[in-house]
């Protein structure tokens, strides 16, 4: 796929499960600010340990999730 290694999958996998708590604790600010932090650690990762296309699908999605 679109990362390269294991430990970026698995790091971005835990904060995608810290903002889903956070959300589903009704907590839509935390959510917001952890799903703000995936998309920074994306664009850190992004041409390095993650494919541009991949880091475009994800930030997409993130602030997708953002705003709605």
């Amino acid at each position: 796929g679109g990362i390269s290694d294991s430990g970026t999958s698995t790091s971005l996998l835990q904060e995608l499960a810290n903002a889903q708590a956070a959300y589903a604790s009704g907590n839509e600010q935390q959510g917001d600010n952890v799903m703000q932090a995936f998309i920074n650690h994306i664009q850190a990762q992004a041409g390095v340990r993650i494919s541009a296309e991949a880091a475009a699908e994800l930030i997409n999605a993130a602030n997708y999730i953002i705003t709605h």
